[in-house]
């Protein structure tokens, strides 16, 4: 039976506070860790087919002629007309797939969550902004990031 001054406890509770102590220290070592965990948990998710409102933006998006994408902007779809021009650009640069067509959302979710990095890292250090970027992922929110809207 493992008792609570155990030898290995102790030594398991100090090398987890210097694990602490180093992510607050330096969290740019583990930022990029978090980043490509991001990437591993949205890019799979980015290939599906894309689904009805998605069609819309991809619709617009994909007009032949500057004088129809505009025109589509104005009456077909009613959101924000300025994110159809990334989908556009990303849908020439990489191609006529459901992941170009998302990968202006994935990258502006990424960036948001940098922010909040930014923000907590501020008020309360680098291991707690870690976690709260890390959190803030851990809710509904992260089936938005790979919305093409």
């Amino acid at each position: 039976m493992l008792r609570p001054g155990a030898p290995w406890l102790q030594l398991f509770a100090s090398s987890l506070a210097g694990l602490a102590r180093l992510i607050d220290r330096h969290p740019a070592y583990f930022l990029p860790l978090w980043i490509v965990a991001y990437w591993v948990v949205v890019a799979p998710a980015a290939v599906r087919p894309l689904w009805y409102d998605e069609l819309f933006t991809y619709y617009v998006a994909t007009s032949p002629t500057l004088e129809q994408f505009i025109g589509r902007i104005l009456h077909v779809d009613l959101n924000p007309p300025l994110g159809y021009f990334p989908v556009r650009a990303s849908l020439a640069l990489l191609g006529d797939t459901p992941f170009a067509a998302r990968l202006p959302s994935m990258i502006a979710f990424l960036l948001a969550s940098l922010a909040i990095y930014a923000m907590a890292r501020r008020r309360l250090g680098g291991g707690y902004a870690l976690a709260v970027m890390g959190i803030s992922w851990s809710c509904g929110f992260l089936r938005y990031a790979v919305e093409a809207r």
